[in-house]
């Protein structure tokens, strides 16, 4: 059983994985465009650097929504506001600090032909507001035993983005892959997830 459960969560790491890296993949073997490769990888990133906050956050609260859902006593559990609370701080936070400083910030690291980081960086951190808001209910829904199907959700969501981009991209270039993944990863996959698995679970 145990590692039934751990496989389940295995999966849903890689594919986690998987789909950070798979813009890149897209742009090395469909695009083929080091410049934009390049650019998009710093700003993928800058969005990294965000989402390790969250990510540092989950793991705090990652054992008292576990001994909830063993306790059943979520609704009675003040981390999950607690925790979608300082997600959401630190991810607003991080946002406006960028938005301020990161033009200059990339400039001074990198060079200003990839001035165009900046503003696709801007995108993949309001995608990471999005996750911050729903990384509660994600959290615990993998916790009790939904990680290898929510893992097979986000893939579907990520082909459907990858397809999008094949027809959008020579029109909006960068800015159609990030609003893409933004668009079906950050807030379509996190909202279907937490709808679908929350009604299941209401009614079973």
């Amino acid at each position: 059983k145990n590692l039934f459960y751990g496989l389940n969560h295995m999966s849903s790491n890689v594919i986690d994985a998987l789909s950070n890296k798979m813009n890149i993949i897209f742009l090395t073997f469909i695009i083929s465009n080091l410049h934009e490769m390049a650019t998009y990888a710093i700003a993928l990133s800058i969005s990294k650097i965000s989402s390790t906050f969250s990510n540092s956050i989950n793991h705090v609260y990652s054992p008292q929504i576990a001994d909830s859902i063993f306790l059943k006593d979520i609704k009675n559990d003040h981390s999950f506001s607690e925790m979608k609370n300082f997600n959401i701080k630190i991810s607003l936070i991080f946002l406006f600090v960028f938005i301020a400083l990161g033009g200059y910030a990339i400039e001074f690291f990198y060079s200003n032909i990839y001035y165009e980081a900046y503003q696709i960086s801007i995108i993949l951190l309001i995608g990471q507001f999005f996750n911050s808001y729903f990384n509660p209910k994600i959290l615990s829904l993998k916790l009790s035993g939904h990680a290898y199907q929510m893992s097979l959700i986000k893939l579907l969501a990520l082909i459907i983005s990858l397809l999008i981009n094949l027809y959008v991209y020579k029109y909006f270039g960068l800015f159609s892959v990030a609003i893409s993944f933004v668009i079906c990863i950050n807030i379509l996959f996190n909202f279907f997830v937490v709808k679908i698995f929350n009604f299941s679970r209401n009614h079973s």
